[in-house]
């Protein structure tokens, strides 16, 4: 009973991750197929998803896992905020640059941590994982390096995307969800050689990498 209690389900993290998010492209895919509103009026539309997707996973992890670490607590907060800015000021404007502003200040906010010589990756993963301060280094190094390329990327793709550019606004969807998620995935698999050694090194190699949250 006291490893139940101490074991948290498996589908509430990723609820709490990607909830928002799936709402976000399932709401903005039923506008395009079964309404004929302009890609601009389906976003804003999608924008109610995120808001109610993201403030859901929020409660549910909260009254489950009683706190919810800093990184992920971030990400959901922020995603209401946006999705609430688009709504109020009835443009998809903050949607869209909302991931290159906040990938901007995770890699601003590890790069600047480190620097100061601190454990920033580390704060704000709680106790996910439990690795040596020489490999915390190195991977929150690799992580700023994500987080800025996601930032950089998501400015090309939806500067680029919508009426009159190279591409439709549903390039730039797919981008966020699932592309962000899937390239999240991809990285966090790259780093489990450099955590399986430090792990080995203290007979915990059950852990698992953490994954960069898609919102």
């Amino acid at each position: 009973m006291t490893e139940m209690t101490k074991t948290p389900p498996k589908w509430v993290k990723p609820t709490v991750d990607y909830l928002g998010l799936l709402a976000f492209v399932g709401v903005y895919l039923a506008g395009r197929v079964f309404t004929d509103r302009t890609n601009n009026e389906d976003l804003l539309t999608a924008s109610w998803g995120m808001a109610a997707g993201s403030a859901v996973a929020l409660a549910l992890g909260l009254a489950i896992l009683k706190k919810i670490p800093p990184l992920p607590l971030f990400t959901g907060a922020s995603a209401v905020v946006f999705a609430g800015l688009a709504l109020i000021f009835h443009d998809t404007i903050f949607i869209k640059i909302k991931l290159t502003i906040i990938d901007g200040i995770l890699a601003g906010a590890l790069i600047g941590g480190q620097l100061m010589g601190k454990a920033p990756l580390k704060a704000m993963l709680g106790e996910a994982l439990h690795l040596e301060p020489a490999t915390w280094t190195k991977l929150t190094w690799r992580y700023a390096g994500f987080f800025a390329a996601c930032a950089i990327g998501n400015e090309i793709i939806w500067r680029n995307a919508g009426a009159g550019h190279v591409w439709s606004e549903d390039v730039w969807v797919f981008y966020r969800f699932p592309g962000i998620m899937i390239l999240a995935l991809l990285f966090s698999f790259s780093q489990v050689p450099l955590m399986m050694k430090d792990m080995m090194a203290h007979e915990e190699g059950k852990e698992t990498p953490p994954v960069p949250p898609a919102d």
